[in-house]
C-alpha cells in the first residue's frame, strides 16, 4: 500500500510521522512524505522565468527541510531509513488542503494520514482544519491522528454498524485494514430499552447509555475496550446548505478524538 503523509515539519507533526513509520513498518508500506509550502501567492511579482527560477531553488530548500525533519522522526524511533521503502515530495501550494488531495491522488496513495489539533468552538466553525476538509472531500480513505499527545501505535479498531445490515463500504473497510494490519470489531449499540438481537454474526451488540450521542458512547467504548482507534463512514454528497449548518459526525470525532480514526467515504 501506498501511504501519504502530509506534514508541516511541526514537533507535534512528528508524532503523526513517527505513527505512519510504525504502521509502515508492520507490512513494508510505501511511504510518501509531503510539504506543501505556501508561494504561489507571490507569482505576480515576478516574471516567468524569475519565478521558475525561484520555484527551483524553493523545492530544493524544502526537499533538505522535508529530509532532515524525517530523518530525525526516523532516529527518535531508532529505526533506519534504509529499511523503509519511502519518498519526499514538495510542492508550492495556494490551498493546503486541496494541494494534499491532489498530490494524494498523483501518487496513487491508498491512504492519507494526517494530524488534526482538535479544534473546538469558534475556532472549529470558523477556521476548521486541514485534516477535517480532506475527511469531507478526500476519495482516499483518511487516518487522522491526535497530535496533542504521543499515539501508541494499537492495531484493533471499532466500527459502529446498523443491526440489520453491515454498510456498503464494508469490503473496502476490510480490505484496506486487513492491508494495514488492523483488526476491525464491528460493534450495534442499542439504545432501545427492550431486548434486541443483532441480525449479523459478524457484530457485538453494546448497550448504549441513553444520555450519550452516538460519538460519545463510541468513543467510551474504545477508550475502555482500549482500541487504538475508530471507524467511521462520512458523506460527503451533501448540500451546501447541510455543511454550512449541520456538523459531520466523522469531521466532529476528527476535531475532538482522543484515539485515530480512520474514515471512510460513503459510496453513491
Amino acid at each position: 500500500m501506498r501511504l501519504f503523509v502530509p506534514t508541516d515539519l511541526s514537533k507535534e507533526s512528528a508524532e503523526v510521522i513517527k505513527y505512519a513509520i510504525k504502521l509502515s513498518k508492520r507490512n513494508k508500506h510505501e511511504l510518501i512524505f509531503f510539504y506543501s509550502y505556501a508561494f504561489a501567492h507571490v507569482a505576480d511579482l515576478f516574471s516567468k522565468s524569475e519565478y521558475k527560477a525561484l520555484i527551483t531553488k524553493e523545492n530544493e530548500l524544502n526537499i533538505l527541510r522535508l529530509g532532515k525533519f524525517i530523518t530525525k522522526c526516523f532516529e527518535a524511533l531508532d529505526e533506519k531509513t534504509e529499511k523503509f521503502n519511502f519518498k519526499l515530495i514538495v510542492n508550492d501550494g495556494l490551498i493546503i488542503s486541496d494541494d494534499i488531495i491532489t498530490n494524494s491522488k498523483k501518487q496513487k496513495s491508498d491512504l492519507i494520514i494526517a494530524g488534526t489539533h482538535g479544534a473546538s468552538g469558534l475556532e472549529k466553525m470558523v477556521l476548521g482544519t486541514n485534516t477535517a476538509v480532506l475527511i469531507k472531500k478526500s476519495k482516499i480513505p483518511v487516518l487522522s491522528v491526535p497530535i496533542n499527545k504521543k499515539t501508541n501505535f494499537n492495531s484493533r479498531f471499532i466500527l459502529a454498524c446498523d443491526k440489520n445490515k453491515l454498510p456498503a463500504e464494508i469490503k473496502w473497510i476490510e480490505k484496506i485494514t486487513s492491508e494495514l494490519g488492523l483488526q476491525t470489531h464491528l460493534v450495534h449499540f442499542n439504545y432501545a430499552n427492550e431486548k434486541s438481537k443483532v441480525t449479523q454474526a459478524k457484530l457485538t451488540e453494546i448497550k448504549a447509555n441513553v444520555d450519550l450521542s452516538l460519538i460519545e458512547n463510541i468513543e467510551h467504548t474504545a477508550l475502555k475496550q482500549k482500541m487504538g482507534g475508530v471507524i467511521m463512514i462520512t458523506q460527503q454528497n451533501r448540500s451546501w446548505f447541510e455543511r454550512l449548518f449541520l456538523s459531520s459526525k466523522t469531521s466532529d470525532m476528527s476535531f475532538r478524538n482522543k484515539l485515530p480514526v480512520l474514515s471512510f467515504p460513503a459510496k453513491g
